[in-house]
């Protein structure tokens, strides 16, 4: 919770959400709010180079991007989402089968 992230580094790598098996809406799939990167780089902005802690950014529990449609990352198996890295997401309630 500790690690700082900030909108200026370079190199950062893609959020990838690997299907390793197929995932319907009733599988435990990841939640993702679509276009929350937008609200999440202009939480970091001020911070310029300093940046903010995973614990700073989560502090209001992202309630800038809680407007943001939510969809969730199904689809069959071999199916890979590529993400922003400053993607809002988590993991949604296992209804089980």
């Amino acid at each position: 919770m500790e690690w700082r992230a900030n909108v200026h580094r370079k190199g950062r790598a893609l959020l990838m959400l690997f299907l390793f098996s197929d995932v319907g809406i009733h599988d435990s799939s990841t939640r993702i709010r679509v276009g929350s990167h937008i609200d999440t780089a202009r939480q970091l902005a001020p911070a310029k180079e300093a940046g903010l802690t995973l614990r700073e950014l989560t502090s209001d529990g992202f309630a800038g991007s809680a407007h943001r449609l939510e969809q969730l990352a199904t689809g069959p198996a071999g199916k890979v989402y590529l993400c922003h890295p400053f993607l809002v997401h988590s993991a949604y309630k296992d209804y089980g089968k």
